[in-house]
C-alpha cells in the first residue's frame, strides 16, 4: 500500500519523456518498494540490468534449425495455414527499451512450484 503522501500514478516512473532508454534512480521517494498495480524497485532494478546486455533482433522462426531438425516442411506448412508464415521468418524493427520494459515486469508463475508444466503455467 502506497503511503499516505503518495501521489504517483501507478504507471510511475513511465511515461519518462526525454529519459527514454536511460536507467531508473533506485533512490527516487516516488518509487515504491512494492507495487502489485505497476513499477516498483524490484521492477526497476531488473530494467537496470538489462542496459547490459545487447538486444539484437531475431526471427520467429530460424530455418538453418528447423531444417537440421527436420521440420522445416511441417513448421512452414502449419504457419502457412495459420497466415502468419511471411511474419515469422522476416527480421522486424527493434525496439530495445519496449524490450527493456516488458521484461522487467515479466513473470512465469506455476500453480503448482513442485510440478512445473506448461498447463499451470502463467505469464
Amino acid at each position: 500500500m502506497p503511503p499516505l503522501n503518495h501521489n504517483a500514478p501507478a504507471s510511475y516512473p513511465w511515461p519518462r519523456e526525454g529519459k527514454e532508454g536511460q536507467p531508473i534512480t533506485i533512490d527516487d521517494p516516488m518509487l515504491l518498494d512494492f507495487n502489485c498495480e505497476g513499477w516498483d524497485k524490484e521492477s526497476a532494478k531488473r530494467y537496470n540490468s538489462l542496459f547490459h546486455i545487447e538486444i539484437l533482433p531475431t526471427c520467429f522462426g530460424h530455418a538453418d534449425t528447423l531444417v537440421s531438425l527436420g521440420l522445416d516442411t511441417d513448421v512452414f506448412e502449419t504457419l502457412h495455414a495459420m497466415g502468419i508464415a511471411p511474419l515469422c521468418y522476416r527480421t522486424h524493427e527493434l525496439y530495445p527499451d519496449l524490450v527493456r520494459k516488458v521484461l522487467a515486469t515479466a513473470h512465469i508463475g506455476y500453480a503448482y512450484p513442485s510440478a512445473p508444466t506448461y498447463e499451470n503455467c502463467s505469464f
